[in-house]
């Protein structure tokens, strides 16, 4: 127990001035739009990282470069700006299977790469009860839990790569060409 927080708390209810003050910062959770998602396919499939890009870009991700990657890896990596961390395993969380998270001394607050490994299979954005990775493992009703009889909550599956995206709205330039500020691999 804190003394000082208890001391705090009791003056306050003794209607006496409390011996110190006590302060208590939270810094909240980092929104997508605060995240500028640059995307590099290192997975040797062609049109990954373009695919993974439109999907960020639905969830409300500023999008950065999306390019091929100078070599192919194994694994999928994210890889954020120095003390951004929670920017990282916010674009991480969407996806599957878990990536490895790092940080990139040279990148700048706000900034996060993904790198799309071999090993990369989904990406979606995740639930709200999933402890990330982008997919949702079934929970189980155990006998005598307080949610016995009740079924899981519904579910919305991971999206399957392989079929194709629905295109963003028209953003000018030509039929089928990237929009502004945006590469194509």
């Amino acid at each position: 127990m804190d003394e000082d927080v208890s001391a705090a708390t009791l003056a306050l209810f003794a209607g006496t001035n409390p011996p110190t003050e006590v302060t208590t910062t939270t810094t909240p959770p980092p929104a997508p739009g605060d995240v500028r998602v640059s995307i590099f396919n290192a997975g040797g499939v062609t049109g990954e990282a373009r695919r993974v890009s439109y999907v960020y870009s639905e969830g409300g991700f500023e999008i950065g470069t999306v390019d091929t990657a100078a070599k192919e890896q194994a694994r999928t990596t994210v890889t954020h700006a120095p003390g951004a961390e929670s920017m990282g395993e916010l674009v991480a969380a969407w996806l599957g299977p878990d990536p490895i998270v790092e940080e990139g001394a040279s990148l700048e607050g706000g900034e996060v790469v993904v790198t799309l490994g071999g090993d990369f299979e989904t990406v979606a954005e995740p639930s709200e009860d999933s402890g990330g990775g982008g997919s949702d493992a079934a929970s189980e009703d155990l006998p005598g839990s307080s949610g016995e009889g009740v079924p899981p909550p519904a579910r919305t599956p991971p999206r399957d790569l392989r079929r194709p995206l629905p295109r963003p709205p028209h953003q000018g330039g030509l039929r089928g060409s990237p929009p502004a500020g945006l590469e194509c691999d």
